[in-house]
């Protein structure tokens, strides 16, 4: 048993990256057209000494034993052995055996007296009996005498012994019959030998002629015994599956498998008994194996079957029998299985031990009790930073310590590099004294590297010279790999080379080849370009057959027997035109251009056509460029170029009054009390502070009082004393007054030319401004005098009715969806809903005051609530989503009927600014003091509730008519998801849209008709 030196077990994850390096230069030397592109080591790659290195003297970290680590014994069987004679029963005879098939058979006569005087010798002659044996009468007492095991045989046994070419051996006894005075004649002897079967015949065997079967006549004749085996070796060994075997079943050892003869064939069976138990069998084959029977069935006997147990006392004994080696373990007697059956038993006592199973097979045994193949870990250790270089060898394999492999995790060992992985098994290692080595292998190039001490693949590609002019359409060769220089893609392919009925040798698909139709096993093939322009073999198209290749940088169309053939970017197309086709021609696969008409730009790109139909501006004004920016005014608006989108607005009054804003124009103008501020194309709208002019006119302070100036047709003053040090804007009411306002003028009226009534009012110390007065106030007095009269309010017309001016251009307009009937009314170019919306949505809920759930169905005077999402027509998803992203328009129709949209927030800022001009406020707007026709009503405030338990909102409270008319506006808050802006409008004060609310909170809508 071998000392353990030192026990080194490690598991290592090693994981190599392998990386593809592009190997060649721009400067390698370029051969002629097909000329052999060779390495000068190609012809040495391989693993030779020079490319492997050689072995050092490292030393094994522990002790290699040669050979088994136990003695084995080998057990005799001999002693079980079937033996080539058998003793009769009174055991005074010796009969030799013969084995003929499947039966053993005795060779001399049998030699035994009866119990009864059924038998003689030939002649009374004792003598003679024991040369020729005894002559029998009955067969049954001739069978009691038979051996034990052994019986008479029959008549169709003597049949297969004397048929078979085994040496039988007769002895020729001859025969006695009695006479009339019961004296034996004897006749035969040394002449015939007559058989008795246990079948009532004679089987007579002569000397001279042939064997014949005859009825049993009553004569004393000879007797052999056999014995019909249930095992034997070879399944020639059974005889013709005829009558006499029916039935009958024998195990065969080398089939290991029972066969039962069935129906004139031996068949394999499972299910059978065969033999007594206890009964041996010695197989006499390469080894000596026992079989034993066991339940009636043979099989291979085991060490308790001859007596040899396994126990305590001999715990790990080796022994061999029947050509397998046995160890004695822990469970018992167990089969060792290779390298076991070589090296013997693994267990706790030889872990570690590492030994030679042969020459070039070594295996180590682990802690799992097995023997495993060694590995270079276990001869050797990890390979260290000392070891760097180092070649050693175990068994046929031989590792190179790599010290620029990965790291273990520890950062100390490196990886053995096996000859038998990757490039190694062909090319050797990549060693220190190789780097730099370039060989084609399998045709390919391959780099030694120094980076890992590793060959790499290189592109064979980058290892040519470059494709330039100079190249073009020449070949090189790498290995048995053909290149061409295709000027057409301007790089080097791999050449496809293909074998056809045409051609006895194969066919290059290159610039010769190109467009040639080639066959192979009925299938035609066409050498053309590929989408990148490589030259390759494909199927050959029904057009191509017809009408040849379709050049690649052509495109034309062929009608033939009314079908339409499109040649386009070297693919052939049956198929009709489209409408684009039929009107602009074919789109080239290789170009790109738009083809400018009327009513749509048409643009060819990549074999498509895509059609650009122009809206309703761009067919006004043309095609706005993406690059640009530029504007076209019209009567009443101004359309900006921006992006490549027109955009529509509508003039401010500022822009009539005094110059429209382009992207090409800055400025700020004033107005009564707000400011323009003019900035790329983009107005921007408020209320005129002091800062504004301050801008413009410097500060308004002691050393600037009293001046007066003039901007664009405005004039300005500065007075310390009536403002704070503000700058003063002379209005249109100033100038009317002949001062500007200020107490000493306090309650003073103007008319403007606009018929706007103005009054100089104190708005809180130090100011006093001059304040928009109710269109209302200045309309003749509603009497019976005046009952039908209609009068203009600045933003509508009113109706004297009742004593009470009322709306007079209220008009209706059907909902479509549901049939519902909605009043509306036309301000300044506007049409708005008169009402409320009452729309059940199909996406989102309806929420009236007399529910705390949505409600299926709205009641007439039903005011109805959403939220922001369900405004929008959005999932309530959206409640907590930006939704700029959804929309490409700012017109959105929402919930809104067909031709309606929900107003967004700059049509209500413009909106607001007009009403501002007639009026303070809306006041004037609302339930019974409408005079305009917008019927603004207060309303009522529905607390929402989130129950997590149901799929929507619920209403928790519910407030008196104290709330303003309030309506959701399309513009979501940009800086904040889940937020809104709705519109209050105010009685007091302008519209107020800047307080935003969490879009799930319900508002009324209000839908404002498309232009």
């Amino acid at each position: 048993m071998n000392t353990i030196k030192k026990t080194l077990l490690a598991s290592c994850g090693i994981a190599m990256a392998m990386a593809l390096y592009a190997c060649g230069d721009d400067d390698s030397e370029f051969l002629s057209n097909r000329d052999d592109i060779e390495s000068e080591s190609s012809s040495s790659a391989g693993k030779g000494t020079d490319a492997k290195g050689s072995s050092s003297s490292v030393e094994t970290i522990v002790d290699v034993q040669d050979g088994p680590i136990s003695e084995t014994d080998s057990i005799d069987l001999s002693e079980y052995g079937q033996g080539s004679a058998v003793v009769d029963k009174d055991g005074g005879k010796v009969y030799t055996l013969m084995t003929s098939g499947v039966d053993v058979w005795t060779l001399e006569n049998l030699d035994s007296k009866a119990m009864h005087p059924t038998s003689t010798c030939y002649d009374y002659a004792d003598s003679l009996c024991k040369g020729y044996g005894r002559l029998y009468l009955e067969v049954d007492d001739a069978a009691a005498l038979c051996p034990d095991g052994y019986e008479v045989p029959r008549a169709a046994d003597y049949r297969l012994l004397l048929e078979s070419k085994d040496d039988y051996k007769p002895v020729y006894a001859g025969s006695c019959v009695k006479g009339r005075d019961d004296m034996l004649a004897c006749t035969g002897i040394n002449d015939t030998a007559f058989y008795m079967t246990r079948d009532d015949s004679i089987v007579v065997v002569p000397k001279e002629g042939q064997w014949v079967v005859k009825k049993d006549d009553g004569r004393f004749g000879s007797v052999r015994c056999m014995k019909q085996k249930s095992i034997t070796e070879k399944k020639g060994d059974l005889p013709a599956c005829s009558k006499i075997n029916d039935g009958r079943i024998v195990y065969v050892i080398e089939s290991d498998s029972a066969f039962d003869c069935i129906a004139g064939e031996w068949e394999f069976t499972r299910n059978y008994t065969v033999c007594e138990d206890g009964e041996k069998y010695l197989y006499k084959g390469r080894s000596d194996s026992l079989y034993t029977c066991s339940k009636g069935k043979w099989v291979l006997a085991g060490l308790e079957d001859i007596g040899r147990p396994c126990l305590s006392g001999n715990r790990h004994e080796d022994v061999t029998m029947s050509g397998t080696r046995y160890a004695c373990s822990d469970s018992g007697w167990v089969a060792l299985q290779y390298p076991a059956s070589v090296l013997g038993e693994c267990y706790s006592g030889v872990f570690g031990t590492i030994a030679k199973a042969d020459s070039n097979t070594t295996f180590v045994c682990r802690n799992t009790a097995e023997w495993q193949r060694a590995t270079v870990l276990d001869v050797y250790g990890f390979c260290l930073k000392s070891m760097s270089g180092t070649i050693v060898k175990l068994d046929t394999i031989q590792y190179y310590c790599n010290t620029k492999s990965v790291y273990t995790a520890s950062g100390i060992f490196f990886a053995w590099d096996s000859d038998e992985d990757g490039y190694n098994k062909a090319l050797g290692f990549c060693t220190e004294d190789r780097y730099g080595e370039t060989v084609i292998y399998n045709d390919n190039y391959v780099r030694c590297e120094s980076t890992l001490n590793a060959w790499r693949d290189c592109s064979n590609i980058t290892m040519l010279p470059r494709c330039d002019s100079t190249r073009w359409d020449t070949t090189a060769f790498v290995g048995h790999k053909e290149y061409l220089c295709n000027h057409l893609a301007q790089s080097w392919q791999e050449i496809e080379h293909r074998l056809f009925e045409e051609r006895a040798d194969s066919v290059s698909c290159t610039i010769e080849e190109y467009g040639k139709i080639y066959t192979d096993r009925d299938q035609k093939y066409i050498c053309k370009l590929d989408a990148k322009k490589l030259y390759t073999f494909k199927k050959a198209s029904e057009a191509e057959l017809r009408f040849g290749v379709c050049e690649y940088d052509t495109a034309y169309v062929i009608d033939e027997d009314s079908v339409t053939y499109v040649c386009n970017g070297g693919t052939w197309t049956k198929r009709q035109l489209n409408r684009y086709e039929r009107m602009l021609g074919i789109c080239p696969a290789d170009t790109t251009y738009k083809v400018y008409l009327d009513t749509a730009i048409y643009t060819c790109f990549v074999s498509t056509w895509s059609e650009y139909v122009l809206n309703e501006n761009e067919r006004r004004f043309g095609y706005c460029p993406i690059d640009s920016v530029f504007t076209r005014v019209t009567e009443d608006s101004v359309f900006t170029c921006y992006h490549d989108t027109w955009k529509k607005r509508k003039l401010y009054p500022v822009e009539l009054e005094y110059k429209v804003c382009t992207p090409s124009e800055d400025f700020t103008y004033f107005t009564d009390n707000l400011t323009y501020e003019c900035s790329i194309g983009n107005i921007s709208v408020g209320e005129s502070y002091n800062s504004h002019y301050s801008r413009l006119f410097g500060e308004c302070d002691r050393k600037a009082h009293g001046k007066d100036t003039v901007y664009l047709g405005k004039r300005f003053i500065c007075d310390t004393l009536a403002r704070k040090s503000s700058w003063i804007l002379f209005t249109q009411a100033d100038s009317l007054a002949g001062t500007y306002c200020s107490k000493e003028i306090e309650g003073m009226e103007v008319t403007l030319r606009n018929g706007v009534h103005k009054r100089c009012e104190d708005s809180g110390y130090p100011y006093y401004s001059w304040k928009t007065q109710s269109q209302v106030n200045y309309m003749p007095p509603c009497n019976e005098e005046n009952e039908g009269l209609v009068e203009p309010n600045g933003l509508t017309n009113s109706v004297c009715h009742n004593s009470k001016w009322v709306p007079a251009d209220t008009f209706h307009v059907t909902d479509k969806r549901d049939g519902r009937v909605y009043a509306a009314i036309t301000i300044l170019g506007k049409t708005w809903m008169a009402e409320n919306l009452a729309y059940l949505p199909t996406v989102g809920y309806a929420y009236t005051a007399n529910s705390p759930y949505p409600v299926e169905t709205i009641g007439d005077n039903d005011t109805v609530y959403y939220s922001w999402s369900t405004a929008m027509g959005l999932d309530k998803e959206y409640d907590r989503q930006y939704t700029d992203s959804l929309f490409d328009s700012g017109t959105i129709r929402g919930i809104c009927m067909e031709g309606w949209h929900l107003p967004s927030y700059t049509e209500m800022y413009n909106f607001d600014l007009d009403v501002r001009t007639y009026y303070a406020n809306y006041s004037d707007f609302y339930e019974d003091d409408d005079v305009i026709g917008l019927n603004l009503c207060m309303q009522r405030t529905l607390t929402v509730g989130r129950d997590s338990s149901l799929a929507y909102d619920t209403v928790s409270a519910v407030s008196d008519r104290t709330k303003l008319a309030t309506f959701w506006q399309s513009t979501p808050v940009s800086y904040s998801k889940p937020n809104a802006y709705p519109v209050v409008f105010e009685k007091k004060y302008s519209l107020k849209f800047k307080d935003y609310v969490v879009k799930r909170t319900l508002n009324a809508v209000r839908c404002i008709k498309d232009d």
